[in-house]
């Protein structure tokens, strides 16, 4: 069989000569029957120009040898064991070092994650995701293994409920963060109305609103708190479906973004410097992501004023 020693796009496990091999007629990525189902596991690339990329991952011909993480012990940078030496401080690894790096490696997934050495999430390494996730190692890669072992889809993400657009942004998910502000800013107009016809009657925003829509408003103040209360609790829904399918939406970015990498790269496997480059946390992002709302929100605002001035 012509997939023999390849990994199935769907669980990851390596094609033997007797398996039943389904291909994506869209993109060529090859699954065992019952992994395909009705979809293919790269289906979030279609219409991209991705396509599958014979690799040969097979551990029966002993070309490639497993990855995982070293650390140094001299100065505790996190570097891949096929370096043999610290990136950092060029400390140089003998082999006991690294054989005794591996015995930890494959017994901390297997203590904390219940994972064999050779797991992968749907064809891709853990030691290139763990590159790619560079900070909350453990965290995203207990959700991430719940998710490709379909145990358990949903989990808790705080930060992505207080500001879904700042954690978004900060993970590099740009479209969500987009996304995210843009409703966000939506569901917070009944409420931003109001307090700018309140301060244009008190005076100090005078200018924004012209007395006309200041008396109209007014005489609607009981539509414009209903509304509040609509948004109000339509957003803390938004918020909350955000925060148990955040890690959820993360996992598929990550895997997405390290599946275009090996488009990229052809059949030579990305390094750990090309991973991070493309993943980790951008904390400058966050302030890119709080300027992006006040921009949004200010022509929110020019935008309601235009609209409720030709309605009155």
């Amino acid at each position: 069989m012509k997939f023999t020693g390849e990994a199935c796009s769907k669980c990851g496990q390596i094609f033997n000569e007797n398996d039943d091999v389904v291909v994506c007629p869209e993109c060529g990525s090859p699954h065992h029957r019952i992994c395909y189902g009705s979809e293919c596991a790269n289906a979030s690339l279609h219409g991209t120009d991705y396509k599958w990329q014979k690799k040969i991952v097979s551990r029966q011909s002993g070309n490639e040898k497993p990855r995982f993480p070293v650390r140094c012990p001299e100065c505790g940078t996190v570097s891949e064991s096929e370096l043999k030496k610290c990136p950092r401080c060029g400390m140089e690894f003998n082999d006991e070092f690294i054989e005794e790096s591996r015995i930890k490696h494959n017994k901390a997934f297997h203590d904390l994650f219940k994972l064999e050495s050779d797991f992968t999430f749907e064809g891709i390494p853990v030691m290139e995701v763990i590159f790619f996730l560079h900070s909350n190692i453990m965290y995203y890669l207990q959700s991430f293994c719940n998710i490709a072992k379909k145990r358990k889809n949903i989990s808790l993400n705080l930060i992505c409920f207080i500001f879904p657009p700042v954690y978004f942004a900060n993970r590099r998910m740009w479209f969500w963060a987009v996304l995210t502000t843009i409703i966000s800013v939506i569901l917070s107009m009944p409420l931003a109305i109001t307090t700018i016809m309140e301060m244009s009657i008190d005076g100090s925003a005078r200018d924004f609103f012209s007395d006309g829509l200041i008396n109209t408003l007014s005489h609607n103040e009981n539509i414009l708190m209903g509304l509040i209360r609509i948004c109000n609790t339509a957003d803390f829904i938004f918020r909350f479906v955000l925060c148990i399918f955040a890690n959820r939406i993360y996992y598929r970015h990550t895997i997405r973004s390290i599946k275009i990498l090996h488009n990229h790269k052809k059949n030579v496997p990305p390094t750990p410097q090309e991973l991070r480059s493309v993943g980790g946390v951008r904390p400058l992002n966050t302030v890119i992501a709080v300027a992006l709302t006040f921009v949004i929100t200010f022509v929110a605002m020019l935008l309601s004023r235009i609209i409720l001035e030709s309605i009155i």
